[in-house]
């Protein structure tokens, strides 16, 4: 999927992971929430190829945006997950410095307009019930509370909100 967000855009490979690990490294709050401990770059890395079992390794991607030459978001979805006309989001990271900005809500508008081009219908994301943050943020892009569920990640446990909206066309702002 091309995101046409206004960011240069490159995918996220072992081989750049220490160029977005500032990203990583500037949400050092949401790593202690969720992982209970800062970022890494192994960490970084272990993500690029992290999938459900059954999932085709090409219906996960991971893309960097940069302004200028500083990498200032990640997302890491998955495309056709848990079913064919689902778009699942792993991970949004927007750099400290760009917090609220805009970056975020444009990346993922854009993405969303682009999803719906690839046929995709809705947009899933889990978030840890303790992120507060996160469930506003998402709330502000439409996003609805469907479930709840746990999720794991490396060796934690956490309770998470289950948020989806429907992948439809939106207008930059």
């Amino acid at each position: 999927m091309n995101i046409k967000s206004g960011y240069e855009t490159h995918p996220i490979t072992k081989a750049n992971c220490e160029q977005v690990i500032d990203v990583y490294n500037s949400n050092r709050d949401f790593f202690m929430l969720t992982e209970g401990k800062p970022a890494t770059l192994a960490g970084c890395i272990e993500n690029i190829d992290a999938i459900p079992p059954g999932l085709d390794p090409q219906n996960k991607h991971n893309i960097g945006f940069w302004e200028g030459e500083e990498c200032i978001a990640i997302l890491d979805f998955l495309v056709g997950y848990p079913t064919p006309d689902y778009l699942y989001i792993g991970l949004l990271l927007v750099h400290a410095n760009m917090h609220g900005k805009g970056a975020g809500k444009k990346i993922i508008k854009s993405m969303l307009t682009e999803a719906n081009r690839h046929g995709l219908k809705i947009a899933r994301i889990a978030v840890n019930t303790k992120n507060t943050s996160g469930i506003a943020f998402w709330s502000k892009l439409g996003f609805v509370k469907t479930g709840e569920s746990k999720a794991t990640v490396g060796d934690t446990v956490m309770d998470v909100i289950i948020m989806e909206a429907a992948c439809t066309h939106h207008q930059q702002n």
